[in-house]
């Protein structure tokens, strides 16, 4: 047998270790990207290839808020700009990180031993070159189960930028419907105001009963109180809606553009063949992890086991110059039989699969909920628009005008404002309530009723 010089096989490694890449993530930037612009019909989002610096975020808001933000813009500006799910894609490199490190085999390693004669002559040297087979072995099981998690981390992005777009989307309908109730809230005042001054008019006259325009002038107070709460609550849901932009100055007095009212019928029910939840998704993903890591620790229950190379230069005076040969290591299985992991791992599948079961029935139910919630905010809507909200505008101006010809007290001009000003505010609640129900029954399904 040839001798094996170690200072070759030293060589070798590092030429191995030289021709090796660093991992690129960017097929599963590109993964996530695509699930996300397919789910929320949104194609545009942060992009790490390319960030945006502080000054082209700066004029992007600029631009959407321009002439009045409205929902879609919102959405595109929470994707773009939104610092967590900017975090969620540079944990990509993670996973890719780790599935390329599952696929390299273990680093030899390579003993080395010198023994100097205590009566003096030659000194005699050894090595050991080993490379462990075991880690051959794990290779495949390794590489499915960081594949794997992999997949997980993409789809688990992929469910946040959803989330995100819909939280954006409550918190735009939320301000909007706040903004509403304010516009309603100061024309009300106004009203009360206007209707507070002629009543006053009319007493100096003795027309009115002083306890009527006192009254007159209370509503009045009430009303700029009522619309001063306005103004707070517009103030604080603007607050959370920035906060999905990731904007620490907020949005100040950006005007939100309702979306154009889509007419309010009954829908027709989309069904379970509709659902598209990104969470099934992952909980699969999980489950294949799972079965990946049982595997691997089925097999870690082989003792492990290396084999190499062995090299010594005996003693001075000996026949051979070199000896070398080959060499074994392997570990005795006697306290620990890898036993406590394989339980593990099928105690983790068992749980995954009694997960995704569950998942599976509650979302069976959720969509069922989200239908009915939706069926009954569109009718609700339609009863509002279509009888409460007219009759109580006619009842409110018949009732002004034939106060102001003398016709009709303070009391029932009064009553009028109020079932007016109620109305208004019940037709607010009701389109926050369809939107809201649109919301729920898009988490239901896992993607946007655009996107369907």
């Amino acid at each position: 047998m040839g001798s094996i010089d170690p200072r070759g096989a030293v060589f070798l490694a590092g030429l191995l270790c030289a021709c090796q890449s660093a991992p690129d993530a960017g097929p599963d930037r590109a993964r996530a990207r695509a699930l996300i612009a397919e789910r929320s019909a949104q194609p545009e989002m942060h992009d790490p290839d390319r960030p945006l610096d502080a000054e082209q975020q700066a004029e992007l808001i600029a631009e959407a808020a321009a002439d009045g933000l409205e929902l879609r813009e919102a959405q595109r500006l929470a994707l773009l700009l939104n610092l967590r799910l900017q975090a969620g894609f540079a944990e990509l490199g993670v996973g890719r990180a780790d599935l390329a490190q599952a696929g390299l085999l273990q680093n030899p390693s390579l003993g080395l031993a010198f023994l100097w004669p205590s009566g003096g002559g030659q000194t005699r040297y050894g090595f050991d070159l080993l490379q462990s087979v075991s880690s051959a072995w794990e290779l495949g099981d390794r590489r499915a189960q960081a594949q794997a998690l992999l997949d997980l981390r993409i789809l688990e992005l992929s469910r946040f930028a959803g989330e995100l777009v819909a939280e954006t989307k409550a918190a735009f309908l939320e301000a909007l419907a706040a903004q509403a109730a304010s516009v309603a809230a100061q024309e009300d005042r106004a009203a009360a105001e206007r209707l507070a001054a002629l009543a006053e008019r009319r007493a100096a006259l003795g027309e009115v009963d002083r306890l009527d325009a006192g009254l007159s002038r209370a509503e009045a107070q009430s009303a700029k109180l009522a619309a001063e709460r306005a103004r707070l609550e517009v103030a604080l849901t603007r607050q959370r809606l920035a906060g999905q932009l990731s904007l620490g100055a907020g949005l100040g007095d950006v005007l939100l553009i309702a979306p154009d009212p889509a007419p309010v019928a009954a829908a027709a029910p989309l069904g379970l063949e509709a659902v598209r939840r990104l969470d099934l998704c992952a909980l699969d993903a999980a489950l294949a992890a799972a079965r990946a890591e049982l595997e691997l620790e089925r097999g870690r229950r082989r003792p492990a086991t290396q084999l190499g190379v062995s090299g010594e230069r005996p003693e001075r005076g000996s026949a051979m110059t070199f000896l070398t040969g080959l060499a074994a290591s392997i570990s005795l299985p006697i306290f620990d039989q890898n036993l406590a992991q394989v339980a593990r791992a099928e105690a983790q599948l068992a749980s995954l699969e009694k997960q995704r079961a569950a998942l599976a029935a509650q979302v069976e139910l959720e969509l069922e909920a989200a239908e009915r919630r939706r069926a009954a905010a569109a009718a609700a809507l339609l009863e509002i628009e279509n009888g409460l909200l007219p009759t109580a505008a006619d009842n409110r101006a018949l009732a002004l005008r034939l106060f102001e010809l003398g016709e009709r007290d303070l009391g029932a001009t009064l009553a009028a404002e109020r079932a007016w000003l109620r109305a208004r505010r019940l037709e607010v609640d009701a389109r926050l309530e369809l939107g809201q129900a649109e919301l729920a029954l898009e988490r239901a399904l896992g993607a946007s009723l655009e996107a369907l």
